[in-house]
């Protein structure tokens, strides 16, 4: 194990403004299977986290105080316990009040861990994790995840915890599998308006046949009001061997020929190509002591050119991250009592207004071309897709305007607005072999056993509306016609809508005007973010493997 030191201040208030809001309905107190998509935010208790060494070379035992966690890393204290737990202690209700979480490495250098010190450990290292929660008669039993379970566990949690509390998130989407719910993603994350209202198209890779039909669960889970249009699903039949996605114009890219970039470095240079390409708990999330002017985060990619290649289609794997998120939270604290003015003015800007202010605040993943040595040419931007899961998206990039054999891109966002994990390049030509079809919903029945099928069946002026947390609908669709030989299926949901934030600002009078003249400048929002998150944590460091 190679661990990350970290000098001065600690991330300790992170871990508050993460940690701090584990606050849930959860009322059981007995052991019981937890998969991952029923992994949610937990009730505000004590983490008691120990690492675990059970490699061969004896049983060892560090307790760990966690700083913070996220989907690559764990960073906190290390304290040698020895080599058997300690034993619980206090009353009945303490032990309730806590957290017990054991992780196992599996590096052959875990002795190599200083004690006393604040590291940070790559979820890399870890083989499995168990949780143990005791309920009334203090029993104990765990639930083992592998590194995977782990990885995604940790991500949702935290998604769950920004979210709920200061974010601006979307409607969940959730697969009825026969085995049991699959968590998907999230749709029309960024339409927080009626005017940013968009039609989305999800992939879901791990929808199942659930007694002879597709079924999907929306559900809201955080406080907003969500409307949603349209909810259908498309499937798509291609030649085996290939990927299909559609865009965010809802055109269909086939996807054969990835090819990854041969070189990757961000803004002061260094390498980062290790992290994003592959899928896996590695992700570029921007570099935390970035001092650039616009406050912003970029990656420049390197792509051997083919030969006679005028087009080609740059593939993602990628989500926003919880920052961005905690972030607004602050923003609209700003306001204090002005917020609700704000957000009236909001409601009288228009589409173009708004999607031009997101863009001056660096808030979408723009894409911008290399077309002669040192000049950038912006050609698009994806979508936001929302923090709580990561989700390959495409866009395709018009390479008739340079000569070079080698074709640059620059993607950015704003201070640690996304988390890449995957980025390549295909320069072959779409496919036209597809065989589409499109799948109206049968039934869709809210959680109160309310019809909510007209209002999902069709993009017109009727929605679905979930204004609380914990509304949600259970949606059944037919399966497509039997898949032919030599093909394979991918399926979509098509959805359109839009959601409300609904977040109550502290009542402070702050200068209305000045703050609004500041962040209609372009690049404020993220320099903000910078700013209030060198407030919270002070002076960090990159953190390198």
């Amino acid at each position: 194990m190679k661990p990350i030191r970290h000098h001065n201040r600690s991330w300790a208030f992170f871990l508050l403004v993460l940690f701090s809001f584990f606050a849930s309905t959860c009322t059981k107190y007995n052991w019981q299977p937890t998969t991952r998509t029923q992994w949610r935010a937990l009730p505000q208790k004590p983490l008691d986290v120990y690492l675990v060494d059970d490699t061969g070379r004896g049983y060892k035992i560090w307790a760990f105080e966690v700083i913070t966690m996220d989907t690559t890393q764990i960073t906190g204290v290390t304290r040698l316990a020895g080599n058997k737990f300690p034993k619980l202690e206090g009353s009945k209700k303490e032990k309730i009040l806590e957290h017990h979480i054991r992780l196992y490495v599996k590096d052959e250098h875990v002795s190599e861990v200083p004690l006393g010190d604040t590291v940070t450990i790559p979820m890399g290292h870890f083989k499995k994790m168990e949780v143990y929660r005791y309920d009334k008669t203090a029993s104990t039993v765990s639930t083992v995840f592998t590194v995977v379970g782990v990885i995604l566990g940790i991500a949702l949690i935290a998604g769950v915890i920004a979210l709920a509390t200061k974010g601006a998130s979307c409607p969940f989407i959730y697969a009825d599998n026969p085995d049991g719910q699959l968590f998907i993603g999230e749709i029309y994350s960024g339409a927080t308006a009626p005017q940013l209202e968009r039609h989305d198209w999800l992939p879901l890779p791990g929808l199942q046949a659930n007694n002879g039909a597709y079924r999907l669960s929306i559900t809201n889970e955080v406080p907003e009001i969500q409307n949603t249009n349209l909810f259908e699903l498309v499937a798509v039949d291609h030649p085996a061997g290939t990927e299909v996605l559609f865009d965010k114009y809802g055109r269909l890219h086939s996807v054969s020929h990835v090819q990854m970039p041969r070189s990757a470095t961000d803004l002061t240079g260094h390498d980062v190509q290790f992290l994003i390409a592959e899928k896996d708990s590695l992700r570029y999330t921007g570099l935390l002591e970035s001092q650039t002017p616009s406050a912003n985060n970029a990656i420049i990619l390197e792509f051997k050119r083919p030969h006679g290649a005028d087009s080609a289609k740059l593939v993602i794997n990628a989500k926003n991250t919880m920052w961005l998120d905690v972030a607004h939270g602050m923003f609209i604290d700003e306001f204090g009592v002005y917020a609700h003015k704000m957000k009236e003015r909001r409601k009288n800007m228009s589409r173009a207004e708004l999607e031009a202010w997101m863009v001056n605040q660096n808030i979408p993943l723009s894409v911008s071309l290399e077309t002669a040595p040192g000049k950038w040419q912006r050609v698009d931007a994806f979508n936001l897709a929302g923090p709580m899961a990561l989700r390959q998206d495409v866009l395709p990039v018009d390479l008739s305007g340079i000569t070079a054999d080698v074709v640059r891109i620059r993607l950015e966002s704003g201070f640690m607005f996304w988390e890449i994990d995957r980025v390549g390049m295909d320069f072959t030509e779409d496919q036209q072999a597809f065989a589409v079809q499109t799948l109206s919903a049968t039934s869709a029945t809210d959680q109160n056993g309310k019809n909510r099928l007209p209002e999902l069946v069709a993009d017109d002026n009727r929605y679905y509306t979930q204004p609380n947390i914990g509304d949600a609908a259970s949606v059944v669709f037919p399966l497509p016609a039997p898949l032919k030989e030599g093909l394979q299926r991918s399926v979509f949901l098509h959805a359109k809508g839009h959601y409300e934030i609904l977040h109550e600002a502290p009542k402070h009078r702050p200068d209305r005007h000045a703050l609004q003249q500041r962040f209609e400048q372009p690049n404020s929002y993220p320099m903000y973010a910078r700013e209030k998150w060198n407030e919270m944590l002070g002076q960090t460091y990159t953190m390198r493997q």
